[in-house]
């Protein structure tokens, strides 16, 4: 983590968390030193220095007269640019910081930033030069750009995943070998081939992902099984196979998956019907929120730099758990995890954890997906990151 500036008397440390069972609770922040800040914590969290790193949203330091909410409208912070404008759903421009603290950066002096929420108009405005750089560029609808000489693709290993859940409280899903007959009839290699060109990574249905240094490594990965699969099925009194409805969001590759999904489960006797919602209506709102309630839909996952964000979708009650799995050895393996400076303990509880989601499997994750980012050939410097995380600071045009 770069060190930078420190709170000053007056500011404070705004932590964002899901709930408290996600990461330790802060009582208190304070100023040591000038470059050093005490957090104290109700409980240990070893993870913890990520989530007040330059790369996650949950830590900002703000005056303490700042009211939350107005950034765009009275901007504070340390970065390299500051903001001189900002039109919603259009454009936001920003000029070089002249007190930025990393002396002589950055190299550009400014940035013009334009909204568009639709992928092909994104990659056209690259193609046609009206911009330099596309911050993501997911493979379906921006396929074009990686046959374009004119255009270069930088890339980066992520853990960003769809997870196929099933609720474990609601029939057909209720046993486990159902669940387990589903995750057998997926070809991985072939679903990456197919939606991402090869550009992903085989992902075990669990979330302790390779990309994590204390992932383990000596779990079988789970590989296409139609016959095991079928064989589940009629173990779990289904030797017809079954039926289901499969909630899809019309979002990036997700429609394109699920077809997928439901022509490889066809092989084994799952029937699978595909309802496709608009992303708006998939999450809603307050109360009214159809991922966390439906019986089996795909959710779509950013990247986390530790594994302790997702927790939450499977530990006992957790805020976004949309199984509604509940496991003791799996909420005391992840509390364990969470809260264990030890290395080799922590890898112990981790290997545990994806042990008990591989056998429970409460979701299907069958892949995860690298994080691309397009630029013009003339953009030097630049770099794609896990988070599309957008560091400008040493970028120049040649």
């Amino acid at each position: 983590m770069e060190r930078g500036p420190v709170p000053q008397p007056g500011q404070r440390l705004e932590i964002g968390k899901a709930n408290d069972d996600q990461v330790a609770g802060l009582d208190v922040a304070q100023r040591k030193g000038e470059q050093v800040v005490a957090f104290h914590l109700d409980q240990a969290s070893a993870d913890f220095p990520y989530l007040v790193a330059s790369t996650n949203y949950g830590a900002v330091i703000l005056p303490s007269t700042y009211k939350m909410g107005t950034w765009q409208k009275n901007p504070v912070g340390t970065g390299p640019f500051t903001m001189t404008g900002y039109t919603p759903k259009q454009s936001a421009t920003f000029k070089k910081n002249p007190k930025y603290w990393q002396s002589g950066r950055p190299y550009l002096d400014g940035v013009q930033v334009t909204f568009n929420e639709k992928t092909q108009a994104q990659g056209l405005a690259l193609q046609a030069g009206s911009v330099d750089m596309m911050l993501y560029t997911p493979v379906q609808g921006s396929q074009a750009l990686f046959q374009d000489a004119n255009i270069k693709v930088l890339a980066a290993a992520s853990t960003m995943h769809r997870e196929l859940h099933m609720r474990v409280d609601t029939a057909p899903f209720t046993d486990k070998r159902v669940r387990q007959a589903l995750a057998y009839t997926l070809d991985r290699p072939a679903l990456i081939q197919a939606l991402f060109n090869g550009k992903g990574t085989l992902a075990n249905d669990n979330i302790f992902f390779p990309l994590y240094p204390l992932a383990p490594k000596d779990l079988p990965q789970r590989a296409q099984d139609i016959a095991k699969a079928k064989q589940l099925l009629s173990d779990a009194g289904m030797p017809n196979g079954l039926t289901a409805t499969l909630n899809v969001e019309d979002y990036e590759e997700i429609p394109q998956y699920a077809a997928l999904v439901q022509q490889m489960a066809r092989q084994a006797g799952i029937n699978l019907k595909l309802n496709q919602v608009t992303v708006t209506y998939y999450y809603g709102s307050g109360n009214n929120q159809p991922w966390l309630v439906d019986p089996m839909g795909i959710v779509d996952w950013t990247f986390r730099g530790v594994p302790d964000e997702y927790f939450n979708a499977y530990i006992t009650n957790g805020v976004w758990n949309s199984s509604k799995f509940s496991d003791p050895a799996f909420d005391a393996a992840v509390k364990g995890y969470q809260t264990t400076v030890d290395e080799a303990k922590r890898r112990e509880y981790a290997k545990q954890g994806a042990t008990i989601l591989m056998d429970g499997t409460p979701a299907v994750i069958p892949y995860t997906i690298s994080v691309n980012r397009a630029t013009r050939q003339n953009v030097m410097g630049a770099a794609s990151d896990p988070a599309e995380f957008l560091d400008l600071t040493t970028v120049y045009l040649a």
